[in-house]
């Protein structure tokens, strides 16, 4: 008998701890943050996002450097909030030709990279976490000279993101 109820107890405590999980994904809350959906390489959009970007300014400052650099040196593009005090949870950096818009480079360190068109030819976050400050490099192509222009979409919140967020020219010679 006890060992009956034991087992009873066991099946019902089994059945709570697999439902509990499901009513929560269910329902859409999260007991923990976890990677914000994964982001288009065409729009540079949240792939599962329903919501709209922001219509007003965005809050966030892509920076590469002002003086020029040499083709094939690793660059530093800094995300960040115009206030030290905004973060963000999400985000997506593309690097383009100026004149002709292809993609160009790849990026050397990031917390994520994905391959549009080339392999780590745009920098993503690796979770949800709120971030004041986001550092990445970017490997400019051996041999390339020009001006290239940095984009990037940046979430705030889940349905809070602004995109065609963009770096001054770098120019590379």
């Amino acid at each position: 008998m006890i060992l009956q109820t034991t087992n009873q107890g066991l099946m019902a405590l089994s059945l709570v701890i697999l439902t509990v999980p499901l009513v929560l994904l269910m329902s859409g809350a999260e007991a923990t943050p976890g990677p914000l959906p994964a982001f288009s390489c065409d729009t540079m959009l949240p792939s599962k996002n329903k919501a709209e970007p922001q219509k007003s300014g965005s809050p966030y400052l892509l920076r590469v450097p002002k003086a020029p650099v040499g083709s094939g040196s690793d660059v530093p593009v800094v995300l960040m909030g115009k206030d030290p005090t905004t973060t963000f949870t999400g985000f997506f950096v593309m690097a383009f030709e100026h004149d002709t818009g292809n993609l160009a480079g790849s990026f050397a360190q990031a917390p994520k990279t994905v391959d549009c068109e080339g392999s780590a030819t745009a920098a993503q976050h690796a979770a949800s976490t709120d971030k004041a400050r986001v550092a990445l490099t970017w490997a400019c192509p051996p041999g390339f000279s020009g001006n290239v222009t940095f984009v990037a979409t940046v979430v705030q919140r889940r349905d809070t993101f602004w995109t065609d967020i963009f770096s001054n020219q770098l120019v590379v010679v």
